[in-house]
């Protein structure tokens, strides 16, 4: 009877440790998450792209050199170190007492190539007649005809000298070639610069950046520049 008795009790034991384990395991539980769906998608042609990482330097796209094209001596600077300018606003004056002086000179000498250029043609004008009549010979009146091409010469060599002082004089006269901001500006007031039409390239005066479109300046290896656009 006691081992009977022993028996059932070591069953119900065993029952019980199997019934916890199930528990512990949740086979008795109602409220198990359903399993999730593995992710699917539907497979197309795309690109890939790939990352070149480098460092480099911001610069402008549009940076100008700002110089003269003619030599003289700097009379006033109009604008300073980081200002806005927009196109054809006065940036330097540069001297052009000289160059008006030239031209003064010319202009007198022009009056005088005039004088001698019409007297010149008055003596042709003269011979003609003469030679018509056969009162000089041929050379007299082949030679005042040269005199009369040499006058009228040397007055367009004046003319177009005198056009040559009055650009010069324009050009003193130094604008913005674009909008921009000034960077390292260089021109002073009282300095003498030279014109970049001289044997060197001239004095750089200033600097003149357009911000708005900017480019990095780097250095890519050769199996890296492919990747890039």
């Amino acid at each position: 009877m006691v081992k009977r008795i022993v028996g059932i009790f070591c069953l119900i034991v065993i029952l019980g440790g199997i019934a916890w384990l199930l528990w512990k395991a949740g086979a008795f539980a109602s409220d198990q998450e359903p399993a999730r769906p593995t992710p699917t998608a539907k497979a197309e042609v795309k690109d890939v792209e790939e990352s070149v990482l480098a460092t480099g330097e911001v610069a402008p796209v549009d940076e100008t050199e700002i110089r003269s094209e003619v030599s003289a001596q700097v009379m006033q600077v109009q604008v300073k170190p980081g200002e806005r300018v927009v196109k054809d606003q006065q940036l330097v004056q540069l001297d052009r007492r000289e160059l008006e002086s030239q031209v003064n000179e010319d202009q007198f000498q022009i009056a005088a190539d005039e004088l001698r250029a019409q007297q010149a043609r008055k003596e042709l004008d003269r011979d003609r007649e003469l030679i018509g009549k056969g009162f000089i010979p041929q050379k007299e009146y082949d030679d005042a005809n040269i005199a009369k091409m040499l006058a009228e010469n040397d007055l367009e060599v004046q003319r177009a000298k005198l056009e040559t002082l009055r650009q010069q004089i324009i050009k003193t006269d130094i604008r913005a070639p674009h909008a921009g901001i000034v960077l390292r500006l260089e021109a002073r007031e009282g300095q003498v610069i030279v014109g970049a039409g001289s044997v060197s390239s001239g004095t750089v005066l200033m600097r003149i950046a357009d911000l708005s479109h900017l480019k990095v300046d780097t250095r890519l290896n050769e199996v890296d520049v492919v990747k890039v656009r």
